[in-house]
């Protein structure tokens, strides 16, 4: 049986979008394609979680202080296969170099075990750096710049790696003046 921990509906999400004017409701709704499907939903309800205030926050950071962004988009085909695609915490066993055990193993179904092995290292030296320097670029070659609100530089971690300014920009412009949670 399936777990119901996210709306997977219209009907599910309205406890959710009640709260928000009808304008705000199709400001909402318009920039998101998929809506309303399952898929649409969930985008709707991934960067209301996650996406948006991540964004916030990465904005208010760089006014302060060096500050990068990362978006890992990598997924495999055995997790597109149960319906799922890139996730929250999807990383980790890429960050914490756990590709061997259970879970490891489980997201690597129907997967590239090269570039696996590669992204994960890829992203633990993206860490290691950050973590010894501030910095998470390796060498001064990498075209990793720090964030900025202007530009919102973007490490997207996929099957591979690309510099993205300020993606999902319109979905962004859609959240402005809502708040769902």
């Amino acid at each position: 049986k399936r777990l119901k921990m996210v709306p997977e509906t219209e009907e599910q999400l309205k406890p959710y979008t009640q709260k928000i004017s009808a304008e705000k409701q199709k400001q909402l709704f318009s920039a998101y394609a998929d809506y309303p499907s399952r898929d649409g939903i969930l985008d709707i309800i991934t960067d209301g979680i996650f996406t948006v205030p991540s964004v916030k926050f990465a904005d208010a950071q760089s006014s302060h202080a060096p500050t990068y962004m990362y978006r890992f988009d990598w997924t495999s085909g055995g997790l597109r296969m149960v319906g799922l695609k890139a996730c929250h915490g999807l990383e980790l066993p890429f960050v914490f170099g756990t590709l061997d055990t259970k879970l490891g193993k489980m997201v690597q179904i129907m997967a590239d075990k090269k570039r696996v092995r590669q992204l994960s290292e890829q992203v633990q030296q993206s860490w290691l750096s950050f973590a010894k320097t501030g910095n998470p670029n390796s060498n001064s070659e990498s075209g990793w710049k720090p964030y900025n609100v202007a530009s919102r530089n973007t490490l997207i971690f996929d099957k591979s790696n690309y510099i993205a300014n300020d993606p999902e920009n319109q979905k962004l412009k859609a959240w402005d003046g809502v708040n769902i949670f």
